[in-house]
């Protein structure tokens, strides 16, 4: 049986704290813009609502709006601004940061708290060197089937899921297996100059859509294949990455069928090397 309460506002209020934070590069210049949101799902207003943020031990959070309120009425929210900024010589990888609402609420004013923990990346410039790509963690990655596979191809939805990387026939042992549409970014910081791969439709793929692979330094398009299809030999790309902050692998081509459901081809970026800084002629 269900029947409505005699005093809701006795009742804890349901109080949802969210954030939002782009990636960071160490050092102020890399700092980051934190947007965090404290709303109140309950039937009466909060009072003396005030947010607070706690990161890693060296980093500085600083608000740039105000973190409190006096009183928060029902589906009201507080938005805060914040500048973040990880230390130099922090270690790329991911960081948490914890949001919380203190408050009260109800005719005792009740003192209360809710929490939300924030997943941060931060991500350095890569050393000197020449290194495969699939060495590196990207920024970020979306991929049409599952998550794009490191030094196999993307068989399925799941990971690890794929197969050796096969293009025209020729086998692969390093490289990024993606499904068109798809995309995958990486942080270089001005400090890498050259990506060489090759690139094709995975023999494994049924679809018959060709893919096209387009390598970006920054919004420039820097190299790129035309169309592809599966049994078509690999294509090699050299891209000039001078001066680029980031590097963008992006793999187009897919299809909507009469019944609703896309096809897209398996696209594999085979051996991609990265050469940044200084680097050895005989390495």
């Amino acid at each position: 049986r269900v029947r409505p309460l005699a005093e809701p506002r006795l009742v804890a209020p349901s109080v949802a704290v969210g954030a939002g934070l782009g990636v960071l590069v160490p050092g102020p210049a890399g700092g980051g813009t934190l947007t965090t949101t404290v709303t109140n799902r309950g039937v009466a207003p909060l009072a003396d609502v005030q947010v607070s943020v706690r990161a890693p031990g060296g980093w500085t959070v600083t608000p740039t709006a105000a973190t409190g309120r006096r009183r928060l009425a029902t589906d009201a929210t507080l938005s805060t601004t914040w500048t973040v900024v990880a230390p130099e010589g922090t270690v790329a990888g991911s960081y948490p940061i914890t949001i919380t609402a203190g408050y009260t609420w109800g005719p005792r004013h009740t003192a209360a708290s809710t929490s939300s923990e924030l997943v941060s990346l931060v991500v350095t410039a890569p050393a000197d060197g020449r290194r495969h790509l699939g060495t590196l963690q990207p920024i970020s990655a979306t991929n049409a089937l599952g998550p794009a596979e490191i030094d196999q191809s993307n068989g399925g939805s799941g990971p690890a899921d794929g197969a050796l990387l096969t293009i025209g026939g020729r086998h692969y042992t390093r490289g990024i297996g993606t499904t068109a549409p798809s995309e995958i970014d990486y942080y270089l910081g001005g400090r890498c100059s050259l990506l060489v791969t090759d690139v094709g439709v995975d023999d494994e793929a049924t679809a018959a859509v060709p893919a096209t692979f387009t390598v970006y330094a920054d919004d420039t398009a820097a190299a790129t294949s035309g169309p592809m299809s599966t049994g078509d030999a690999p294509a090699t790309l050299t891209a000039d990455l001078t001066g680029a902050t980031l590097l963008r692998l992006v793999a187009t081509g897919s299809t909507t069928g009469s019944d609703g459901t896309t096809q897209a081809d398996h696209a594999d970026w085979a051996t991609p090397v990265l050469t940044c800084g200084a680097v050895d002629p005989t390495s």
